[in-house]
């Protein structure tokens, strides 16, 4: 019986059931052939191309992929908020003080560095340690971080303390992880005398006034006589170990007073202060005080002038007057009209003068100057390491750059040290120009190495 095919909507009959699919069959094979080709001519080129090595990371990708295993002293339980959190805080970050006031100093080559040089240098690198912190009244995240060198972040992230709100209370224990180790406070009660301001045994302890206030928050503001104060200072022997007070020692054949310790720099010279000031003593075999009120200072600085003096008129034979001139006052800080001597560290002396020129007030014209003991004098502090900078107008330079040369100073050495003829070059020299220094030298000395709240 034949089938009509009129009411197929197709221009032909419909295909047999098992030839339906042979168009889309031809379809498949078609499209995996070509991708088969395609794959071909890649493979074929990529075997042709050069080999392009790896990219290389930055130096500090590196640097941070492969991180140095974590020293025991810093694997607390707690070291999930240690310091390795803060670059600040952490060892690594710490970087060692330049001495560019040393005639020879620069940057030395690795080629030329040795064992020597390297364990010097691990040695200076501050030795950090957690340590229990005990506040005390008025005390503050910021004068916890300053005390042992740290940030105030760092303080609040170790204790978990709200940035806003830290809320301290007296006799709290807080961890820190120090960078210095102060010495023990100790608690002194304080009975108000007669004539006594808040800004006064401020200085008189060589602390803030405002922290002194924050002491005593119940005092009232007008102090009256037989008043009980509390302070807190650095506890520190009185008298160097193994010397009773008011013995002498020699040095170079002179006399040598001994001095208090526990007397230390804080701070700057342009903004700073003196913790447990001591005044300079008299030693006539040496100096003259010009104004003992202006004489004010730290145990590391007056140490330090003795020896020098001492060594100076060893060496010269000078038997003229040396006078010490301003130093800090008491308690350091502002001292008008200077604008340093704020921490105890900038000793102004009088130069030297010529035999039978007075002394009653320092030398105004250059002839009266002995400048061949003012070079052996500025000498014999550049020789202790310990001297950053000697302020002298440069109108003066002249004489004494023909002194160091009299005194068989190479001409290299000279140039390293003054900044005379050649200013504008000579910036890194010790001997430096400072406006107002005609008749005096202004000698800044370099912390001492148990000051560890001064900065050079």
């Amino acid at each position: 019986m034949a089938r009509d095919w009129s009411s197929w909507d197709d221009d032909e009959p419909p295909r047999p059931w098992w030839r339906r699919g042979e168009s889309a069959l031809w379809g498949v094979v078609g499209a995996l052939s070509l991708v088969f080709v395609s794959r071909c001519v890649l493979d074929v080129a990529g075997s042709s191309a050069p080999t392009v090595p790896p990219e290389k990371p930055a130096p500090s990708e590196a640097k941070e992929t492969a991180k140095p295993a974590r020293e025991p002293s810093e694997t607390p339980a707690d070291a999930a908020e240690g310091p390795s959190a803060a670059v600040e805080d952490s060892p690594e970050a710490t970087t060692e003080a330049v001495d560019d006031s040393s005639p020879t100093a620069g940057t030395a080559s690795p080629a030329v560095a040795d064992g020597t040089t390297a364990q010097r240098a691990a040695a200076n690198k501050p030795q950090r340690e957690w340590v229990k912190h005990e506040v005390i009244p008025g005390e503050r995240v910021a004068d916890i971080a300053a005390r042992y060198q740290v940030s105030p972040a760092a303080v609040l992230r170790w204790n978990k303390l709200n940035k806003k709100r830290p809320n301290l209370r007296v006799g709290q224990k807080l961890k820190v992880y120090a960078k210095r180790m102060p010495p023990p406070r100790e608690k002194i009660t304080y009975e108000v005398e007669p004539g006594d301001s808040w800004i006064g045994i401020a200085r008189k302890f060589g602390v803030e006034r405002k922290q002194l206030r924050r002491w005593n928050h119940k005092a009232r503001k007008n102090l009256r006589p037989g008043q009980r104060l509390r302070v807190w200072v650095d506890a520190a022997p009185e008298v160097a170990t193994g010397e009773a007070a008011g013995s002498v020692t020699t040095a170079a054949g002179f006399p040598i007073v001994p001095i208090k310790r526990g007397a230390t720099s804080v701070g700057s010279p342009n903004r700073g202060k003196i913790s447990r000031p001591i005044q300079l003593p008299d030693n006539e075999a040496l100096y003259r005080i010009s104004n003992p009120d202006h004489a004010w200072g730290t145990t590391h600085t007056f140490q330090l002038l003795q020896a020098v003096v001492a060594n100076f008129r060893g060496r010269s034979h000078y038997q003229g007057e040396i006078v010490i001139g301003a130093i800090s006052r008491r308690g350091g800080g502002r001292f008008r009209p200077h604008r340093s001597h704020q921490s105890g560290r900038d000793v102004d002396i009088w130069l030297p003068v010529r035999r039978g020129v007075s002394t009653r007030s320092r030398p105004k014209r250059a002839g009266d100057v002995d400048w061949d003991a003012t070079w052996a004098l500025i000498a014999a502090f550049i020789d202790t390491g310990k001297v950053e900078y000697v302020f002298l107008n440069y109108a003066r330079q002249r004489q004494l750059y023909d002194a160091a040369r009299r005194a068989g100073v190479p001409k290299a050495k000279r140039d390293r040290l003054i900044e005379y003829p050649q200013r504008s070059s000579r910036r890194q020299a010790v001997v430096r120009h400072a406006d107002g220094h005609k008749s005096h030298i202004h000698v800044r000395l370099r912390c001492g190495e148990q000051e560890r709240m001064c900065v050079d």
